[in-house]
């Protein structure tokens, strides 16, 4: 069954599997929002079930945990992919592995931080299989559950249909996300040593972009900075400037190393030094550049959402 990530799902029907979804993303009246962001930190209460229970039996997210689980009681799912789904009521998993219902993967995509945030330890103890994007979330629940393993998110396809050529890209670094305290501070420390970037988000003049404009944007930018979050891992921005020919310039973080090399188009620096020759290195060399673009393409697709959900399928049926 798919959650509210289409890609995944769809990348399932791509496998030729029959996908239910079901979107338990609830959409809040705008009088009700404070009072349901105020109760959500009580499913941090990990340690005191009662406290954190009562989150979920705010109305809209209950409705939704009933509607879920009686699909579950009517369609009897062979594997149950849980993933974005912090609204649902851990017992329900618990209730799926005592009646043996259905095989349980659970897919968690968000930091360490999140994860202790959203009470992550009650779903991953009932589940047949736990994947998780960041390294340090696999560490830090294995001795919870021992089919605990990390799964990147897959590359998205591009929707271009013709990529420009290097002379006609006019960014030589582009950002993508929120003007966090410390990205300000990175980026004005790159600004300092002479890098130039033009950045897309949350609290920048650019402000955010999506979709076809993110895909624009992209495909008129030499490199993509990649900043790090919490924890070990890296964002989809990686994933999707790779997918559009563009090489990444990212600080440095392990789970990088785990997954792309420098001739894939991925580059790490220590310092805005590092940064600021690295850029005038790949940004400026045509011939350096196209090499590097066609190898971030090709890794890109050797990483697909297909591929993904292909090496999940494969854990959950090593467990047989």
């Amino acid at each position: 069954m798919g959650s509210s990530n289409i890609a995944m799902a769809d990348a399932l029907e791509n496998l030729d599997l029959s996908v239910t979804r079901f979107d338990f993303s609830i959409e809040r009246p705008p009088l009700l929002k404070p009072l349901y962001k105020a109760c959500s930190f009580l499913r941090t209460f990990d340690n005191v079930p009662i406290l954190m229970d009562l989150y979920f039996k705010l109305p809209l997210i209950r409705q939704t945990n009933e509607n879920l689980e009686n699909l579950i009681q009517e369609k009897k799912f062979d594997l149950i992919i849980f993933c974005k789904a912090a609204e649902i009521r851990p017992s329900l998993l618990e209730r799926i592995k005592e009646n043996k219902i259905s095989k349980v993967w659970y897919f968690f995509m968000d930091p360490l931080s999140v994860g202790k945030r959203v009470g992550l330890s009650r779903y991953i103890k009932n589940s047949d299989l736990i994947t998780a994007t960041f390294s340090d979330v696999v560490d830090y629940l294995r001795p919870l559950n021992e089919n605990v393993h990390q799964l990147i998110q897959g590359a998205p396809k591009p929707s271009l249909k013709k990529f420009r050529d290097f002379e006609s890209r006019g960014i030589d670094l582009v950002f993508f996300g929120t003007a966090l305290p410390r990205r300000r501070i990175v980026i004005k420390n790159l600004l300092e040593h002479g890098v130039n970037v033009e950045c897309f988000g949350k609290g920048w003049p650019n402000g955010p972009i999506i979709n076809e404009k993110l895909s624009r944007t992209l495909n008129n930018s030499r490199l993509c900075l990649n900043l790090i979050r919490d924890g070990e891992g890296f964002s989809l921005r990686v994933l999707t400037s790779l997918t559009h020919g563009v090489p990444v310039l990212s600080e440095k973080t392990k789970d990088l190393d785990n997954y792309f090399t420098e001739e894939q188009g991925v580059f790490q620096f220590s310092s805005p030094a590092e940064g600021a020759f690295l850029l005038k290195r790949i940004a400026k060399d045509k011939t350096i550049w196209d090499q590097l673009s066609n190898n971030a393409k090709k890794r890109a697709a050797e990483i697909s959402w297909e591929a993904i959900m292909s090496r999940g399928l494969r854990l959950i049926k090593k467990q047989d």
